[in-house]
């Protein structure tokens, strides 16, 4: 059970908490102490936009359909090597 918390600044500088505890609050068997940490600012970078012109949008849409293809085209070729070795099995037996 906490006790009791104790916040002081050390030699260096540092602000720390001392934190007591105990089974009750007349016994002391454990103490922590550690650094508070320090709040830091973050800044969330300043986004750029962009300029996208409908141009580039539709050049980009159409090398992901080029892609989409090619892979369909790749996986369409690879069916079929294992149809045919599927059909050279069926008739060696």
């Amino acid at each position: 059970m906490l006790i009791k918390s104790e916040i002081y600044t050390d030699e260096n500088g540092v602000e720390r908490q001392k934190d007591y505890f105990g089974p009750d609050k007349d016994t002391i068997t454990s103490t922590i102490d550690s650094p508070i940490p320090q709040e830091t600012e973050y800044h969330e970078p300043a986004e750029v936009e962009q300029e996208i012109s409908g141009e580039e949008i539709q050049a980009q849409i159409l090398l992901n359909q080029a892609d989409i293809i090619a892979k369909q085209q790749e996986q369409e070729e690879v069916l079929a090597e294992m149809l045919l070795q599927q059909t050279v099995k069926q008739q060696e037996q």
